[in-house]
Formats: C-alpha cells, sequence, structure tokens
C-alpha cells in the first residue's frame, strides 16, 4: 500500500542516513500500524531500527510552559498526585499522567490550535488530534486542559473546582 511504499523511499540510504527529525517523525508514524492498522507491517528496514527511532522520538526535552506549571501545581494541590512530563513506552510524553491508573491531563497550549480558513477557531490541530486517537487507542484516560479554558479560571480557588471536576470525569 501507499504507507508501506513511502515507508519504503525512507530506507533507500538507511534509517541511519535520516536526519533526527526525521527519524522522530518515522517512530510517529509506527505507532500507525502498531494502534490503528494491525494488518499494515512496517517495512524491515524500519521495524528493525524501532529502538533508534524512539530514541529520536524521546530526544527532544519537554519543555513546560507557566501555564502547564500551574496546572501541575493545582492538580497536587487537590490531591491528584501524577508524574510529570511522563513518557509512555511508546514514546508518547503526557504532561501530568498516573501511570498506574493510565489518568492523565494534558494542558493544551495555544501550539495546539490552529484557525481555520474561516477565521473561527481554535481548533485542534492534526498533531493533537493524532496523539489524541493514540492515547485513546492505548486506553488512557485524558482530561484535556485548553489552554483558553484555563485562562477563564482566574483564581486558585476557580481553577481547583474546574480540574475537580475535569477529574471526576475520568473512569
Amino acid at each position: 500500500g501507499l504507507f508501506a511504499a513511502v515507508a519504503e523511499a525512507a530506507c533507500v540510504d538507511g534509517v541511519a542516513a535520516l536526519p533526527p527529525v526525521r527519524r522522530a517523525m518515522w517512530h510517529h508514524a509506527s505507532l500507525f500500524p502498531a494502534l490503528e492498522a494491525p494488518g499494515v507491517e512496517m517495512p524491515s528496514c524500519l521495524a528493525g531500527a524501532a529502538d533508534e527511532l524512539r530514541a529520536a522520538f524521546v530526544a527532544d526535552a519537554p519543555s513546560p510552559s507557566r501555564a502547564q506549571r500551574d496546572v501541575s501545581a493545582v492538580l497536587a494541590s487537590i490531591g491528584f498526585e501524577h508524574d510529570f512530563e511522563h513518557v509512555t513506552a511508546e514514546g508518547l510524553s503526557l504532561d501530568m499522567a498516573q501511570p498506574a491508573t493510565r489518568r492523565a491531563v494534558e494542558f493544551d497550549g495555544p501550539t495546539h490550535y490552529v484557525r481555520g480558513l474561516d477565521g473561527k477557531g481554535p481548533r485542534l490541530n492534526g498533531k493533537s488530534l493524532y496523539k489524541r486517537r493514540l492515547l485513546a487507542k492505548m486506553s488512557w484516560d485524558v482530561l484535556y486542559v485548553p489552554y483558553f479554558e484555563w485562562a477563564k479560571h482566574e483564581t486558585d480557588d476557580a481553577r481547583r473546582r474546574y480540574l475537580q471536576d475535569g477529574i471526576a470525569t475520568l473512569m
């Protein structure tokens, strides 16, 4: 199929010849057959380099925003103990996670959104939509906190209530 043809083209000079950003992209793409299309096989050149692709994917150190740190602090204050910047076995980063219960909170800042040609928005970008789909396939229960919703809650009490209400919706 098309996926295999594109993947094979990436292997012409070998995975080691790919720049790190491309290796990271191929790791992300490799999650597609693993989680969403089990009948689709990764070309052997990519499948054999799974560890190298994952390493490139997780190599970028996260740069949490002040707002993300604020969300984490409020979560801790309401008793939602969590790992900050947790990386799943598949290499996906979760802003605040409870790995044992597979519950997480993701703060979606402005870079997670785009505006439509009609000027309406914000709308989630493709990368964020894909990550949400993958996390659902991986059985993570995630509360997404959009930056524009968080900004509406200006006091500590309002932010605590907002997150408590959201956490209550998680299984």
